[in-house]
């Protein structure tokens, strides 16, 4: 995570598959605004944190509850959640 709490992650899926993302820290720094990056997708959602975090980087994990809906070509609509761990 960048100074100016933003940053990019891939999540590994269960069952197969990865998904890239583009994501901010809100300013009370109580959870994030997510965006998928890949090709044709169209997720987008919103993860609440689960504890404390802090933006910039810290070197300390954080932990995220996630909700993500959208798109996936070939797929259709999806939703789903996601524990993510930043750090």
């Amino acid at each position: 995570m960048a100074k100016n709490c933003t940053g990019s992650m891939t999540l590994n899926i269960t069952g197969g598959g990865t998904e890239h993302n583009n994501f901010v820290v809100d300013n009370g720094k109580k959870g994030l605004q997510v965006i998928n990056t890949d090709s044709g997708s169209a997720p987008s959602g919103f993860a609440l944190a689960q504890g404390l975090v802090t933006c910039g980087l810290t070197g300390t994990k954080q932990t995220f509850a996630v909700n993500l809906i959208g798109k996936i070509p070939n797929t259709g609509l999806i939703a789903y959640v996601a524990q993510v761990i930043l750090g």
